[in-house]
């Protein structure tokens, strides 16, 4: 199957159902009848099809199979996608050791349910349910958590939401300023 019609099959097995539920791309071939036509195609991971649906860039965040859920919060449709972010560290951000083997630097568990809010996927706000790797050093017996370049540190809205945000106000600001303008214009004409 070429590039193209693989990318094509992913896009038309992220459809919502006539029962409402949202239907995924899955990792093995499978049919998949709704209303009037029928899906046939090999997909890739659900990892790599999870990262373009929600524009993430960063390898590190890892997504599960059944890692998507429709929920409502505060009244509100919102899809909320869950991962997990893990590495192996360079060195510790504290003391500044190097992890030269194993023993250096050490996985301490998760740091669970960081709540990340991201763009917005089909019109639903959307949530991203991460939970970061704790690293433990020996060398300076001191904690740390995973980062990424998605959020800033000790932040919960993603860098993109921020973009878009600040975007979406430009824009906003844009309209007024020429509404003034205009506003302006007619009471000169008038004059």
């Amino acid at each position: 199957m070429s590039r193209s019609k693989l990318k094509w099959v992913v896009v038309l097995s992220f459809v919502v159902s006539a029962k409402g539920n949202l239907l995924f791309a899955q990792d093995t071939i499978k049919q998949q009848t709704m209303e009037n036509f029928t899906v046939y195609g090999t997909y890739e991971p659900f990892n790599v099809s999870s990262k373009q649906i929600l524009n993430i860039e960063d390898e590190n965040i890892i997504f599960e199979k059944n890692c998507f859920e429709k929920v409502k919060i505060k009244n509100i449709e919102t899809f909320v996608f869950h991962g997990t972010l893990t590495y192996k560290p360079e060195y510790c951000p504290i003391c500044g050791c190097i992890n030269e083997s194993t023993d250096n630097i050490i996985n301490w568990g998760l740091k669970k349910n960081c709540k990340i809010k991201i763009p917005k996927v089909s019109n639903y706000n959307t949530l991203l349910i991460l939970d970061k790797q704790r690293f433990y050093c020996k060398h300076c017996h001191s904690t740390f958590t995973a980062s990424t370049s998605l959020v800033n540190y000790k932040k919960q809205i993603s860098n993109n939401t921020r973009t878009s945000v600040i975007l979406d106000l430009m824009m906003i600001l844009k309209k007024i300023f020429l509404l003034e303008i205009i506003f302006l214009l007619i009471l000169l004409i008038e004059f």
